[in-house]
């Protein structure tokens, strides 16, 4: 049936009315009230509103239902010939939702009741919601799944995303507690931090079920995990913290991203078979870059001899009167459109066949840093005088820079700059109302700016570099199988990604002659693959509902130069790991939900290169060899949930994960691992315990409550990490290795509370413990085995978040809901630090800051919005949590966009 026909015009309001979540209840298709005719249905599975309002538009019966009950819910297919409440019925099953038939005989829908529930055998009536169980049940909605999970977790809508874009795509985060990305102003990738696990694909990147991130070298800053997504192109972000039991949890012992890409129920409004989404927009505080080797911020700074005395004769050094160029400090004055972004995104839908494209551009160049605050640097001159035996005395001068970094209040940020494009293709197949076979390519190109971050740790200062380019491609097939069986609810899917990555990092040493002023190119192709197959089984029983979730993963990966000329920062390796895992779902009764799961991990890595092996035993002796590590390990998830009264849970969670070693740990590079074979996978052993609300109507008729509160602690042993490995007398060199033990535990909140005229967010972390602990070698001396700011000359240091990080957004719902504004306010603190000059890697202090933004979205109708953005209102100059390195982050920011649906 052709999709035009599927709607009546009276329907269309509700159809609308959903979509824009309006709060007053609709009722739609009126006629008289009388006996139930049986009528034939084929509606594929979609959003819950459309198939309810297809199945009374059909029946030609009034149907009422709160538009923001079904917000986000989806239905399954409706198949068969039925009456229009079996139909209701069928396609409410595990909504939590239920049908009512009222005194006039016109049918309502309203949450279903708790406790409305009896047993006759194995049946249940009255109030019978189904199964209970919810492992792999899509129909909650995304946003309201973290608060009725015992794991902690988030989800991302298109409009947050769209509110909080910020100016790199890790900005989109920021109000996600106990979520970071690290090294948020550097290539613009995306490289997650959740609960102190970053990097190494700790925090796996999944998006539309498959990974791209890559291990990139930093020099003495450490390294980077990055995978690249243009915001335009996301329609949900689902985050899970900590090990998860899913196909997409291998190896995720800090927690899994998944990002979903635009499909057409993103784009097609209304009863239409098409739809067009074009956006828009620019933004201010940003310029070009400048040529390669153009200087930006302080220098000159360091010690001068500028006398001398007492019979001593000496050459006295000028002490600089400029420390730093003029140039960069030009910034544009507010609204001046400076960057921009755009995107158009088209959908057709056909009766088994569906067509989504989308491309995007975004261009900004270099930021500028906020002007206001405590942290700009500033040189601070300083003069001592050392006398000797005979009275001769020398005079120095020292200059050093205070402040968070080197760039100045308000300068241009070098190296800041992003030029991307975007392409996506998704077409899905529908042969029957229970299959779907979705296939989809989406290619991403920046052009960026790209400094090595210890170019500035060093003292050289800020250099803008050549800029560095890196090209994404993408491919998926997604295949499901749900057919009315509750044995089966069928998923496969395989994906291929390869990203080549072109870094320019650009170097100069005044001190030294003019062939130290050089650009270095490192050139990499990271290859990925991988193919899953999941099924989910539900079962009703005289001891409960039972749902079983498991399956199998396979992934190949394989790291190496575009040139044939090994470069120092590249990897030259293979690898491949595969898992099985098994989940299951037990609720006996209304107030007790128990989960468990087991999965076992193996893999296998060859280095092409060849490596100079070390010897155990004295005279240490090194051997040519390729280097090779392999590994397997089985670990188990076990949760409790308590449900007092209905919309509060308590629960208590023990989950393991391990993560094998990667590529970038069991190969040489430019950080040796010099006994692969030897290194242990990783074993994270988390304990979470937390209350959960999800309550509507729970002061007023018309409200939402959502609130999570949760203690975590978790345990990491064989923490793998960059370390100073001793060899004979004071010889030392740099190796992967693995390290006792990580340990985080802290509190996290999230609450968000809404009314159709108010809403708000409240979010916050806060660390009571961190540590890591190292009882091997500590070079070139002994040291405490452990400290919460890291270990000796490890990558960890920079991956330990702030101590307290807290975000509260409050807005408002005006002329009819059509304008939404509020304003965002954040605070993030210190991070724990080791001593200064304890590590050969330095460790970042960003300080602490607060943030204002605000935001407004005005729909002029239901086609055309406006959307108004202020980043850091009040022009703080700050550097960003996570931050590799001395970056100063964007100064204010306007951004004014409009989004335009066909």
């Amino acid at each position: 049936m052709p999709a035009s026909r599927l709607f009546r015009p009276s329907c269309l309001a509700l159809a609308l009315a959903l979509s824009l979540a309006a709060t007053a209840p609709l009722v739609h298709a009126q006629t008289a009230p009388g006996a139930s005719a049986t009528l034939d249905y084929h509606i594929a599975a979609g959003p819950l509103g459309a198939t309810l309002n297809r199945i009374a538009a059909d029946a030609g019966r009034t149907l009422s239902v709160g538009p923001a009950l079904v917000r986000d819910l989806r239905a399954p297919a409706v198949e068969g010939r039925m009456s229009v409440e079996q139909a209701a019925e069928q396609a409410l099953q595990g909504s939590g939702l239920a049908l009512v038939t009222t005194a006039s005989g016109a049918l309502t829908v309203q949450r279903a009741p708790a406790s409305g529930v009896q047993r006759v055998g194995t049946l249940r009536v009255q109030g019978d919601q189904g199964n209970r169980t919810v492992l792999g049940n899509e129909r909650l909605s995304p946003a309201d799944r973290p608060y009725a999970s015992p794991q902690s977790g988030a989800y991302l809508s298109q409009e947050q995303i769209e509110r909080f874009r910020g100016t790199q795509a890790g900005d989109i985060f920021k109000s996600v507690p106990g979520v970071l990305n690290g090294d948020n102003r550097n290539s613009g990738a995306v490289d997650l931090n959740i609960r102190g696990m970053q990097g190494f694909n700790r925090v796996p990147v999944v998006i539309d079920g498959s990974q791209q991130q890559v291990t990139v070298y930093r020099g003495y800053a450490g390294v980077a995990g990055r995978s690249y997504i243009d915001p335009d192109m996301i329609g949900g972000i689902n985050i899970e913290k900590g090990p998860s039991a899913g196909a997409e949890g291998v190896g995720a012992i800090g927690g899994v991203v998944s990002m979903r890409t635009l499909n057409a129920e993103d784009i097609i409004t209304g009863d239409k078979d098409w739809g067009i989404r074009l956006k828009g927009g620019f933004s201010d505080n940003s310029t070009s870059p400048p040529p390669a080797y153009t200087t930006g911020g302080l220098r000159n700074g360091g010690q001068f001899l500028t006398d001398c005395g007492g019979g001593r004769t000496c050459t006295r050094q000028p002490v600089p009167t400029t420390f730093a160029d003029d140039t960069g400090m030009d910034r544009p004055g507010t609204g001046t459109p400076t960057g921009g972004s755009g995107s158009l995104a088209v959908a057709k839908r056909w009766d088994q066949f569906e067509v989504v494209g989308v491309y995007a551009r975004r261009k900004t160049g270099n930021y500028f840093a906020g002007e206001n605050g405590p942290n700009a640097p500033e040189p601070v001159l300083s003069t001592r005088r050392t006398t000797d035996s005979r009275g001769r005395w020398v005079e120095y001068t020292t200059v050093n820079f205070e402040g968070l970094n080197r760039f100045r209040a308000g300068e241009e940020v070098l190296n800041t700059s992003v030029d991307n494009q975007s392409w996506l293709l998704k077409g899905t197949w529908k042969p029957t109302a229970h299959q779907a076979l979705e296939v989809g390519h989406m290619k991403f190109q920046s052009r960026y700016g790209e400094l090595m971050p210890s170019a500035i740790l060093r003292g050289e200062g800020a250099l803008q570099s050549a800029l560095s380019d890196v090209d994404a491609d993408t491919w998926t097939a997604r295949y499901r199988w749900n057919p009315d069986n509750d044995l089966i609810d069928f998923k496969a899917n395989a994906w291929k990604t390869m990203l080549d990555n072109t870094i320019r990092n650009t170097y100069s040493f005044p001190a030294l002659p003019p062939e130290f002023t050089y650009i270095e190119v490192t050139y990499r192709q990271a290859e990925r693959w991988g193919i899953d197959a999941t099924n989910t089984s539900r079962f009703i029983t005289g001891w409960g509902d039972m749902a079983l979730q498991y399956g199998l993963t396979h992934g190949k990966e394989d790291v190496h130069p575009i040139s044939a000329t090994q470069s120092f920062s590249s990897n030259n390796a293979k690898r491949q790991e595969s898992s099985a895992f098994l989940s299951g779902e037990w609720v006996p009764t209304d107030w007790l939900k128990v989960d468990a799961a087991v999965r076992h991990t193996r893999y296998r890595s060859y280095d092409r290169q060849i490596s100079q092996v070390p010897s155990t035993t004295r005279p240490i002796i090194f051997t040519p060899t390729h280097l090779e590590g392999r590994g397997n390990g089985t670990t188990p998830i076990a949760a409790l949930t308590w449900t007092p009264v209905d919309g509060v849970q308590v629960y208590a969670r023990y989950a393991e994960a391990m993560r094998m070693p990667g590529l970038f740990e069991t190969s040489s590079g430019p950080v040796p691992t010099t006994r692969p074979m030897d290194l242990r996978p990783e074993h994270a052993r988390n304990r979470e315990y937390g209350v959960n609300l999800l309550r509507d109507g729970l002061f007023t008729g018309r409200d939402k409550a959502r609130l999570k509160v949760a203690y975590f602690d978790n345990h990491v042993k064989d923490y793998l990490t960059r370390t100073t490995m001793q060899l004979d007398g004071w010889v030392s060199a740099p190796v992967i290795e693995n390290i006792d033990r990580a340990d985080f535990k802290g509190y996290e909140l999230s609450a968000e509370y809404s009314t159709p005229r108010f809403f708000g967010e409240l979010s916050g972390t806060y660390y009571t413990y961190t540590n890591f602990c190292h009882s091997g070698r500590a070079y070139p001396t002994r040291t405490e085995a452990c400290h919460a700011g890291g270990v000796n000359d490890s990558y960890a240091s920079n991956h330990i978040p702030p101590r307290a990080a807290g975000a509260l957004t409050l807005g408002t719902h005006l002329f009819e809901q059509r304008l939404t504004a509020g304003t965002r306010v954040s605070y993030t603190g210190h991070r724990p630090m080791r001593e200064a000059g304890a590590s050969l890697i330095p460790v970042v202090d960003w300080g602490s800051y607060v943030l204002v933004d605000v935001f407004a979205n005005y729909r002029l109708n239901d086609h055309v919005a406006v959307d108004l953005t202020v980043d850091n209102l009040t022009d703080r100059y700050y550097m960003d949590a996570m931050t590799l390195g001395l970056m100063a982050s964007p100064g204010r920011t306007v951004r004014l966009g409009f989004t335009v649906n066909f």
